[in-house]
């Protein structure tokens, strides 16, 4: 027993006092080197990833049973709360809260998740090159091309692979564009170079003309990817105003871009894109939708029209799988063809007091069956219902000024009833157009 040896007092206290020090230095490197910070942030961000990953699954459910019903109820696994909001949708989770969109983009809405970071960068990005544009050479553009550009992301984009044209030289206005922007003459994205389906590099935001000694802005996109086998499209400019025929005729576009709240001109912009299922949210600043979806055979639902939005010729003409339709805003004045050979539209929307010109507005429709109520204000119904064999009951007319029913219910073949304002040149057209009709019959109210 007395040849044992143990641990003096004194050696334990010094070996607390050593585990102590270390255990200080331990947190304060920590500290210093933000590692706790890093921990709660790699946490937040796989947080975020599951969440918005439970909204995508969820709404990809959505639209299955939209597609397969008609209708159908927005679930997410987690059981957060659900709002409409106007475009899209609210989702709260226990911390955070996300904007889902109707063409299925998630946001973020408290927070700053990793895309505003970049976006923050690449606005300082911007604003050097604006001050400094000769600093930005891409390496794989020539020597003898002495023009530059910057791009979404803030980095220089080799434009050998573009088209341009000064659009507005007072404004500093210039356009991704063929020499007139006709579809005929090809993509404004001149190399046509695809990989897997995707653009080289990024769509030019800035452009610094070396000739004008001159930084011009990117505001349009005309005809910019017409024909191209592109199948998902980059990430627009936010300084762009006009996107006419941008992805003309590109018939394997399945993801379509989220449109800028700077656009105004959608004239045909996504024009015969056969694979396009799903639209983009149209945002508040678009005025014109004329052609926007025509041909987009494979589109179910349409997208939330903006108010400001006035033209509506031929929108969603030949949408052959259209079964959902918006609400018409009461701005809309021009309905000419704007459901034009939608032969799976069963329903027909509201038309809007706004409106004015119904020119074959539902010409085929072949599986429309309830006529909607025609407002005070149309004047031209020229083959407005023409071959929509499965419409019947009452169509009802407010308008005592329709000057042109030529062929309106050419077509239909049930029994239905005409409504029409009396003593009215309405009535007057209607009477002598369908009056020997057996199918047809005209009513008159006051």
């Amino acid at each position: 027993m007395k040849k044992q040896e143990g641990i003096t007092l004194v050696a334990l206290v010094i070996t607390i006092i050593v585990l102590l020090i270390l255990a200080m230095v331990s947190i304060k490197i920590a500290l210093s080197g933000g590692l706790i910070e890093k921990t709660k942030e790699a946490s937040d961000q796989h947080t975020i990833a599951v969440e918005k990953e439970a909204i995508t699954t969820g709404y990809a459910a959505y639209q299955i049973e939209l597609a397969q019903k008609g209708t159908a109820t927005l679930t997410i696994e987690g059981n957060p709360s659900i709002s409409t909001t106007e475009g899209g949708w609210t989702i709260g989770f226990k911390v955070n809260t996300y904007k889902l969109y109707n063409d299925g983009k998630v946001e973020l809405l408290n927070g700053e998740n990793d895309e505003d970071k970049d976006q923050s960068a690449a606005e300082t990005e911007l604003q050097n090159f604006i001050a400094n544009p000769n600093n930005y050479v891409h390496p794989e553009q020539s020597a003898d091309n002495k023009d530059r550009a910057i791009g979404t992301d803030g980095k220089a984009v080799n434009l050998d692979l573009w088209l341009i044209r000064i659009t507005d030289e007072a404004n500093g206005e210039i356009a991704l564009s063929n020499s007139n922007g006709s579809t005929g003459n090809g993509p404004a994205y001149a190399s046509k170079q695809l990989e897997n389906g995707k653009i080289k590099g990024t769509i030019p935001q800035y452009i610094y003309v070396e000739s004008n000694k001159k930084v011009y802005t990117v505001t349009g996109l005309i005809s910019t990817f017409v024909g191209l086998d592109i199948t998902e499209s980059p990430i627009i400019p936010t300084t762009v105003t006009n996107m006419e025929n941008t992805f003309n005729d590109c018939t394997k576009l399945i993801q379509a871009p989220t449109i800028p709240s700077s656009v105004t001109n959608m004239y045909s912009t996504f024009f015969r894109c056969t694979s396009l299922k799903q639209a983009p949210t149209i945002p508040s600043s678009v005025t014109n939708m004329t052609y926007t979806f025509s041909g987009c055979t494979s589109l179910v639902q349409a997208p939330t029209i903006s108010s400001s939005v006035t033209n509506m010729t031929y929108t969603f003409e030949d949408c052959t799988s259209l079964v959902q339709v918006p609400t018409i805003p009461n701005s809309v004045t021009n309905m000419c063809g704007t459901f034009c050979r939608c032969t799976s539209l069963v329903q027909a929307p509201t038309i809007p007091n706004s409106a004015t010109n119904m020119y074959v507005t539902f010409f085929s429709c072949t599986s429309l069956k309830q006529a909607p109520t025609i407002p005070s204000g149309v004047t031209n119904m020229y083959s407005t219902f023409r071959n929509c064999t499965s419409l019947n009951g009452n169509v009802r007319i407010n308008s005592k000024n329709v000057n042109d029913i030529c062929e309106c219910f050419d077509g239909v073949n049930n029994n239905i009833t005409v409504q029409v304002p009396a003593n009215s040149t309405t009535y007057t057209l209607f009477k002598k157009e369908y009056g020997g009709r057996s199918n047809i019959k005209i009513e008159t109210f006051e």
